[in-house]
């Protein structure tokens, strides 16, 4: 007789890449696990472009709900004050979710979208587990720590933001073909940049770029994921190139996790946003990077995610509020000058997934 399946719920407001990684490991060990997801549908409030986790999580078998819950915001809008409306309709909508899936544990990646599923994880004594991507720490996962029975690090140096007696060091989860997957691939003389601002892009490094776009060109091949928002105007801009520029860029709105191997191993260098993900892919690929933070991320995160990404890989870290065309082209050919003597990346974060996996699996014994 088959035994009922374990139901599990991972939650976040992001950390998708991340929660790919952990199923894979489920499916990898042949557990009889039945993986959840609760976040929101859209990537970036008050905008059409869905999410990573909304566009392809049941393409791979984990099951997405959708949550309305809004971010915590620096500036003060109309358009803000009136998200705050969806405060009650998520605590209501987490309370179903806990009650209809009725899972054996919880596991959070931050991000507001899980606050009310945590909280109510909390209420149900549901068994909870934090786990915070980041070189410092999330200002959910700041707040949410308390109700939390584990809190998962992927950086040593966010330790200090949470109770130590519940923290373990564990790496941020990566995908399989990111591991031991260096490429041996044949490249041109070509040196290829890979652009790309997260799963959802940025429209301050696609700025950069589209002002710098020709010059680069003549040098270099540009593989450039726009994200959704930017795809039609990038789109528009290839076809007005002149065609010996036009075939050395390829644009592309959105990668899904499995494919973006393949696009790494065909770039020579990454102009990045600093994400905890990307940056973790990068560090184990060794792909010389050069990173344009986020600058209002809470604790300049992304900045701290650049700086520890600079220990293992060859890069270069950008203000992006001081920027400029010429800055770019300058840091281009800085670190491209110096590829054959990048540094090799590192395995750190390539035992996360089995470390986190364990744990659950000891969790429910």
């Amino acid at each position: 007789m088959k035994k009922n399946k374990i139901k599990i719920i991972f939650t976040g407001g992001h950390a998708g890449t991340a929660a790919v990684a952990l199923f894979e490991e489920i499916k990898k060990r042949n557990n009889n696990w039945e993986i959840h997801w609760i976040g929101p549908k859209k990537s970036i409030e008050g905008k059409s472009v869905e999410s990573l986790e909304y566009k392809y999580f049941e393409k791979v078998g984990i099951k997405f709900h959708s949550i309305n819950f809004p971010k915590l915001q620096r500036k003060i809008s109309l358009v803000n004050l009136l998200s705050f409306l969806y405060i009650p309709i998520g605590f209501i909508q987490a309370i179903y979710f806990l009650i209809t899936i009725n899972p054996a544990i919880v596991l959070s990646f931050g991000g507001f979208a899980s606050f009310p599923v945590i909280v109510i994880s909390k209420i149900f004594k549901k068994v909870l587990f934090i786990h915070e991507q980041t070189a410092v720490a999330g200002r959910a996962n700041i707040i949410s720590a308390k109700f939390a029975d584990k809190i998962l690090l992927s950086r040593e140096t966010s330790g200090k933001y949470f109770n130590k007696s519940k923290t373990l060091l564990v790496g941020n989860p990566i995908l399989p073909n990111y591991i031991n997957s260096k490429s041996e691939s044949i490249k041109s003389n070509i040196k290829t940049i890979l652009v790309i601002g997260g799963s959802r892009g940025s429209q301050a490094i696609n700025e950069f770029i589209k002002k710098s776009l020709k010059k680069i060109l003549e040098k270099y091949d540009v593989i450039h994921i726009t994200g959704e928002l930017d795809f039609d105007k990038f789109s528009i801009i290839k076809n007005n190139l002149e065609n010996i520029l036009s075939k050395n860029y390829s644009i592309y709105p959105f990668i899904e996790p499995h494919e973006m191997p393949d696009i790494y191993h065909r770039s020579d260098l990454v102009i990045s946003r600093a994400g905890a993900n990307t940056v973790s892919e990068l560090i184990s690929l060794g792909i010389p990077s050069i990173f344009i933070p986020i600058p209002w991320s809470y604790l300049d995160e992304q900045t701290k995610n650049a700086e520890y990404a600079s220990k293992y890989i060859n890069s270069i870290i950008v203000d992006q509020r001081s920027i400029s065309e010429a800055d770019i082209l300058n840091v281009i050919e800085k670190l491209a000058e110096n590829l054959d003597k990048h540094k090799i990346g590192s395995d750190i974060d390539n035992q996360a997934s089995k470390k986190i996996i364990d744990l659950i699996e000891d969790t429910l014994k």
